[in-house]
Parts: structure tokens; C-alpha cells; sequence
């Protein structure tokens, strides 16, 4: 009777086990579709203001920032997470001029997800926000970096062309636009 007894408590306790998981696990389907939620409304928020207005919503970038933040640490190997990262970068680096936090997250795409489709346009920006930075030393070695790695990559000339201005003192500088206006007119 004790067997029986043990049997039927074993099943009575994976029975219970299972309620719970399924409980949690139908919680965890509805955080998850609650983000998502989120973020769409947020990114349809961003899009609606970016159009309307040349000046960007500080506040509203910041959070969608914090909306894709969120999802990616709570969800960090669904496959959304490598373009919400992706986006999260854009926005420090061109909304809320946040360089230094966009070279960082360029740089944590690069090396945490090695499926990206683009790897060279991560190193680009990067560099490019060294760039803005007015740190020509580390511009100029991720930008040729860039061109090392991945010399066929559309932005390359674009690389190139980064590099030989920042390498242009200011005389040089003034000449090639005073060239590029005399051309023009």
C-alpha cells in the first residue's frame, strides 16, 4: 500500500508541477507580447514624430531605448533581440547623440551576435562616432579596420575618404571645399 501510497503522490505532485509551470509559462507569453506591444507602438511613435518634425523627442527615444533594453534582457536569444539592438544603437548614435553609448553597443553587436547579416557597417559606424568624438586615433584605426576586413563593403570609400579628411589639417580642409564650391558654381 505504500508503494501505491508513493505512486499516487508522485503523480499527484507532477500534476501540480505542471499547473505551475503552465502558469508561469502562460505569464512569461503575456510579458513577452506586452513588450513586443510596446516596442511596436513605440517605433510606430518614433517613425509618426521623425516625420512630422526635424527635431527628435529626447524622451520618447529614450523610451524606446529602454523598451528594446528591456526586451533584450529578458528575451536575449530571440533572433528580434539582433535588430532591436541594432535599432537601440541608431538611436544613441544619431538621436540621442550618445556616442560613446553607441560605440559601445556597435561594438556588443559585433562580438555578441556573429550571424549579423552586416558585421562591416557596425564597424563603420563605430568608427564614424569616433569620429564625431574627435578621437582621430581610434576613428582611424577602426575605420581601417573596416577596410581591412571588409575591403568590398559598400561604405569602403567612404572609409577611405573619413580617413584622408580627419588626416587633413584645417588649411587643407578649407581648400578642398573652397574647391568643391568653386566646382559646383
Amino acid at each position: 500500500m505504500s508503494i501505491a501510497k508513493n505512486k499516487l503522490t508522485f503523480i499527484l505532485f507532477m500534476i501540480l508541477a505542471l499547473g505551475i509551470f503552465s502558469c508561469q509559462q502562460k505569464e512569461v507569453d503575456e510579458r513577452r507580447e506586452k513588450m513586443l506591444k510596446l516596442i511596436e507602438e513605440k517605433e510606430a511613435e518614433v517613425k509618426t514624430q521623425m516625420a512630422a518634425s526635424n527635431q527628435p523627442d529626447i524622451q520618447l527615444a529614450l523610451e524606446t531605448v529602454e523598451a528594446y533594453r528591456n526586451y533584450i534582457y529578458h528575451y536575449k536569444d530571440d533572433p528580434r533581440c539582433m535588430d532591436y539592438s541594432f535599432k537601440l544603437a541608431r538611436l544613441y548614435d544619431g538621436v540621442l547623440n550618445d556616442k560613446p553609448q553607441a560605440i559601445i553597443e556597435y561594438d556588443r553587436i559585433y562580438n555578441d551576435y556573429p550571424d549579423y547579416p552586416d558585421p562591416g557597417i557596425l564597424i563603420f559606424f563605430e568608427g564614424n562616432a569616433f569620429h564625431d568624438l574627435g578621437d582621430t586615433t581610434n576613428a582611424i584605426a577602426k575605420l581601417n579596420y573596416f577596410i581591412s576586413k571588409y575591403p568590398d563593403h559598400e561604405f569602403a570609400d567612404d572609409a577611405q575618404g573619413l580617413i584622408k579628411i580627419i588626416r587633413m589639417d584645417e588649411e587643407e580642409f578649407m581648400e578642398m571645399f573652397s574647391t568643391d564650391q568653386d566646382s559646383a558654381a
